[in-house]
């Protein structure tokens, strides 16, 4: 399943009972989590449906006994399990047993960085499955634009390749210039060359030069 795949699903209210979140590029994964807390959660229930654990410090009894808790006072509940890839494999093993018949009333969330689909935990959620890898320098001008739509405005771009030129690809710092810049930007519905420069952080070019000097 791709990222795009999950959010049209998303925005048709169709919600998996589980799902396997890995891959390196944390912010497009941290940020696909909010969209589905947003789909699945009430605000106003949050504090009864929806838990947090850590792979490396919870084990699959606790996970399973959250899963199959009846939400109060909502149709579902969302569980998130970070690092899921440090469970032993025993505990995957429990919870794989939980994976063949999980609560419909429950969204799981595992997510990973790195998992060896060999093993027959992680291969069982195959189906489910959403990675979430670097974005190619190539392809930012366009994730820039698309952040940017997102918010109301335009971009023209030679603006967009100046902040991959000076940001590079964390997007994360992407996103801070480009709130930055719009702000700058004031009631322009356009962002320019000028706003970018005006305000960002020349990081990747410093980077560079430091690496130069020494």
């Amino acid at each position: 399943m791709t990222q795009a795949e999950l959010l049209k699903d998303l925005e048709k209210g169709k919600v998996l009972p589980v799902y396997l979140f890995c891959g390196t590029e944390k912010y497009l994964m941290e940020e696909a989590l909010k969209k589905v807390e947003s789909a699945v959660v009430e605000p106003a229930t949050k504090c009864f449906n929806f838990s947090l654990f850590q792979g490396s410090e919870t084990s699959a009894e606790v996970i399973i006994d959250a899963a199959q808790s009846v939400p109060m006072m909502a149709k579902k509940r969302l569980i998130v399990v970070k690092d899921a890839d440090k469970l032993s494999s025993a505990e995957t093993e429990r919870l794989g047993r939980y994976l063949k018949n999980p609560s419909p009333s429950t969204c799981l969330i595992l997510t990973a960085e790195k998992i060896d689909m060999r093993k027959g935990f992680f291969q069982s959620l195959k189906e489910c499955t959403v990675q979430f890898d670097p974005v190619y320098e190539n392809q930012l001008p366009q994730w820039i634009k698309r952040e940017v739509e997102s918010n109301g405005k335009k971009i023209t771009p030679d603006a967009a390749q100046y902040l991959v030129e000076v940001v590079g690809s964390d997007l994360l710092r992407l996103r801070s210039e480009l709130e930055k810049a719009a702000l700058y930007a004031g009631d322009d519905k356009e962002i320019s060359l000028k706003d970018v420069e005006a305000v960002s952080t020349r990081s990747k070019l410093k980077t560079i030069f430091e690496l130069t000097d020494a």
